[in-house]
């Protein structure tokens, strides 16, 4: 492309100072390239307007005179940099004609040189569609390009420049340049697609451009400090140049580069020359009046600087690019955040106490909107703790119930720690925080505190406080197995005079009592109040709430052997979570649990392992009935898939885990019986009987009948093995429905060892009618006796389909890779060793597959235990010669 800046100015026709306006700039030092914008501009020589816009700094003459120089096409630029001067319609196409003319090197007699704009016809659109006849005759492509267009302020000019948009000839195209155009309407050229536009948001440097700007520059600066000085700058070119020039001669200089302010010398400097001190005097002081928030509306601008206009104002600043976005419909406006700082650190230092009064009316406004959290950090820096506590008080309970913990605490954290202790309602506010954030000690030690400091409020603030430290009461006690004091601080929360029956705080109490209830197996009580708090969660539209009662609704659900319902309330809790970012929320681990225990009654092990492991990463780590029952489960999963010794691991565990924390839980026979079962199967026979004497003459339960009849059996009495598990306890009420159909199918093995058919088919017949509908496949795989039972029931109608697919099944928890000598490994088993060959250790493994380390290291000493090994060496080594895995290192 061919430009003035390579031609010999003509000094009798061209001064020097006009010389300089009509070439194209030289740029110094190290520039940037750009590819991505210069195709963008490449691709609009197909539109008669190109805008390049952008406030003060944003590369826009740089972006263009590098473009211009890389060009190799023949067409001509002609370039004309503005000044104040030529604010003037006669001196400025005047200077359009002496630039182009320059540019081509058209003769002094050609009929463009020759056109003499005057104070009559510089105002009329006629001389300009004189000139865009000139022009359209031209032999040449012509690219006139017009920089600091908002230079420009005389409307006729303006006027002139839409006209010769509107009506380029063909081998005519136009680029404006400026902080902003000025009274050039481009609404019906974007309508038609005829005008490219460029802006700030596309002149920022990406990633990739910023890492080779401070690369060229010398600088070593790691990935995630970029990313800070990124966000920092918001892209804005000036800006990294600037943090460049502030960290020159100083120690600690990636820290001054990456940690730059608007306070900053060289910021401060210019922003005051090149966008502050270009304002009117009425528009500097709005801007120190107004610069304290992160974001105003006209009405915010209005309250802060007493006007009324502001809108207006606002809107003109937008404009014309005074740093300042909008966002949002309102809408909302926004300083760039250096430019914000930069008028926050003058109005400080000028005016401290004026800046002191605009956060308490930002306070102030905020809290009658409505935006509490805003609210409160605006008294505080406005040293209205009143306000800061009333603003608190409103929005503390939405932001726990939203899962907004992190807000929540940096809020918390605005007031001063003195003030929080001293105050009973913030005090428990705190006691909630450390509550949901598992900090049960400082939890404790915080509702007692506010227990003592409740008699220094009043009436509704009593009762409502004393609500609220009943629930923080009623959760510690759920954790810490203590069901009655559970129960009693529930109450208190529930009969409070100070809450409605749709409060959230009811919501709260009602979701502990369920989790009571619950464990301690009144499972039909637990969904009634539970389903009464989803109520209430969804009538005041707290998500994260809703998921926590459809997170224990699904365990209930699942108890109460519906496992196909509990499925769906907990993919409903799933895909809410997902949404809003909570997967690995503590609330979600009940949810993986019930997906965990669910596809294990469906004999679906994998993905049981899966849910589980997800289970057991967000539990959190106090809770100790729910740890107990995720590692049960786990320890049942590798049951089914025969790893002995890593089930009797996870159901030891779970003992441990459940301790003595609860009098009575709702699982602890079933753990109790699995573990007896498991020694039973290993052999250990004595070992089983001596743990099933301690509990001969306790409370009946239909698992330890099963145990004691497995034991029976073993021992060589199946006579007796029928009598015990004949006698076990009827009715779901006693137990779960996988433990009466364990017992079913049990009973019908022990019927057709004792040579009795008929009733042998009989029982598992009213087996199979119990699990059909809620498709229970693990009780009939528990025993090998009962595939031949199955086998010569294939031909009854109403389960034909059901037994083909449970003797389909059967060899499922122990499909996979197989080969001679080596016992079969699961799907996750495969997937583990598979990671063992890319030479992962158990920490990379954990967090490749999302699971924790222990669940790692149970899949490898099943692992070692089938193939026969016992080291990762000989693992890889047995798996490559099976055809398990490729050998050789890498990921796989």
């Amino acid at each position: 492309m061919r430009d003035a800046a390579h031609r010999q100015v003509d000094p009798l026709t061209t001064d020097a100072l006009i010389a300089r306006k009509i070439v194209v700039p030289t740029q110094r030092g190290v520039v940037v390239a750009r590819p991505r914008l210069f195709r963008l501009l490449d691709d609009g020589s197909r539109y008669p307007l190109v805008t390049v816009v952008a406030p003060a700094g944003w590369g826009k003459t740089t972006l263009l005179s590098t473009w211009l120089a890389e060009r190799a096409d023949d067409s001509v630029v002609a370039w004309l940099s503005v000044d104040q001067e030529d604010d003037d319609p006669v001196r400025f196409w005047s200077q359009v004609i002496r630039t182009v003319t320059h540019a081509l090197a058209l003769p002094p007699d050609h009929a463009l040189p020759t056109l003499r704009p005057t104070r009559a016809t510089s105002n009329d659109v006629r001389f300009v569609a004189e000139m865009i006849d000139v022009l359209a005759a031209l032999p040449e492509q012509v690219c006139l390009v017009i920089d600091d267009v908002h230079e420009i302020t005389e409307p006729s000019i303006p006027a002139g420049l839409t006209y010769l948009v509107g009506h380029t000839p063909p081998n005519f195209r136009l680029v404006l340049s400026g902080r902003f155009l000025p009274g050039i309407p481009l609404g019906r050229m974007r309508v038609l697609d005829e005008v490219l536009e460029i802006n700030a948001a596309a002149l920022g440097f990406t990633d990739t451009e910023l890492t080779s700007v401070l690369d060229g520059a010398g600088h070593s600066v790691e990935p995630e400090d970029t990313a800070r000085l990124l966000q920092r700058t918001e892209g804005w070119p000036a800006g990294v140049r600037l943090a460049q020039l502030a960290m020159s001669g100083t120690v600690g200089a990636t820290a001054a580069l990456t940690d730059l302010t608007g306070e900053e010398s060289v910021v401060a400097e210019y922003f005051g020359t090149e966008v502050f001190d270009r304002q009117d005097p009425a528009t500097r002081e709005f801007l120190l009046h107004t610069c304290v928030t992160d974001a105003l509306t006209a009405d915010l601008a209005d309250a802060l600087t007493g006007r009324n206009d502001s809108e207006q104002l606002l809107e003109t600043m937008a404009r014309t690019n005074t740093f300042i976005g909008i966002q949002g419909r309102r809408p909302w406006y926004r300083y760039h955040q250096l430019f914000a700082e930069t008028l926050r650190s003058t109005l400080r230092r000028e005016d401290p106490q004026r800046m002191r009064a605009q956060h308490r009316t930002a306070a102030r406004w905020h809290l009658e909107h409505g935006d509490a959290v805003a609210a409160v950090r605006h008294a505080v820096d406005g040293g209205d703790l009143a306000t800061a506590r009333l603003a608190l008080g409103r929005v503390w309970l939405r932001l726990v119930l939203d899962g907004e913990l992190t807000t929540l605490n940096r809020v918390l954290d605005l007031l001063p720690r003195d003030t929080v202790s001293a105050d009973a309602e913030l005090v428990l506010v705190r006691a909630v925080l450390h509550l949901e954030s598992g900090r049960h000690r400082r939890a404790l030690a915080d509702v007692e505190t506010g227990e003592r400091l409740i008699h220094r409020l009043d009436g509704a603030d009593r009762a409502r406080a004393a609500a609220v430290a009943a629930t923080v009461r009623l959760r510690l006690a759920q954790l810490g197995g203590d069901i009655n004091g559970a129960r009693h601080a529930g109450e208190a929360v529930l009969s409070s005079p100070a809450l409605e029956v749709d409060d959230p705080l009811r919501a709260m109490a009602l979701l502990g009592l369920g989790v009571c209830e619950y464990f301690t197996g009144r499972r039909a009580a637990a969904q009634e109040i539970l389903r009464e708090g989803l109520r209430i969660a969804r009538t005041t539209g707290h998500d994260y709430l809703v998921t926590g009662f459809l997170s224990q609704l699904a365990v209930v659900l699942t108890a109460q052997d519906r496992p196909v319902e509990a499925v769906d309330a907990a993919q409903e809790a799933v895909a809410l979570a997902q949404r809003r970012g909570w997967g690995a929320t503590p609330q979600m681990a009940v949810t993986w649990h019930a997906l965990g225990w669910a596809h294990f009654l469906w004999n679906r092990l994998d993905e049981a392992d899966l849910y589980l492991d997800r289970a057991e990463l967000a539990a959190p780590s106090g809770d100790a009935a729910l740890l107990a029952v995720i590692h049960m489960v786990q320890g049942l999963v590798q049951s089914l898939r025969r790893n002995h010794d890593a089930a009797l691991a996870l159901l030891t565990t779970a003992e441990r885990d459940l301790g003595d924390v609860i009098d009575r839980f709702v699982f602890r026979s079933y753990i109790q019986a699995e573990v007896v079962r498991l020694l039973v199967t290993t052999g250990r026979l004595d070992e089983a009987d001596r743990r099933l004497a301690a509990h001969r003459d306790g409370q009946p339960s239909v698992s330890l009948a099963v145990a004691e009849a497995e034991l029976a059996w073993a021992r060589g009495d199946a006579a007796a093995a029928l009598v015990v598990v004949e006698s076990a306890p009827g009715g779901t009420g006693s137990g779960f429905l996988d433990q009466h159909l364990q017992a079913r199918v049990l009973s019908a093995v022990l019927t057709a060892e004792l040579r009795r058919p008929d009733d042998a088919d009989r029982i598992l017949e009213e087996a199979l009618d119990l699990a059909l509908p809620g498709h229970y496949r693990q009780p009939f795989l528990q025993f090998g006796e009962a595939r031949t039972l199955l086998e010569a029931h294939r031909g009854c109608p109403a389960h034909r389909r059901f037994v083909a697919d449970l003797l389909g099944a059967d060899d499922a928890p122990v499909t996979g890779a197989a080969g001679p000598g080596a016992e079969v490994l699961s799907d996750r088993e495969v997937e583990v060793l598979g990671h063992l060959a890319a030479m992962l250790t158990a920490a990379e493994i954990g967090a490749e597959m999302f699971v924790s380390v222990n669940t790692v290291k149970t899949h490898l000493k099943s692992i070692y235990r089938k193939l026969g090994v016992s080291s990762r060496r000989q693992a890889v080594a047995r798996g490559v010669e099976l055809g398990i895995v490729r050998p050789g290192p890498g990921r796989m």
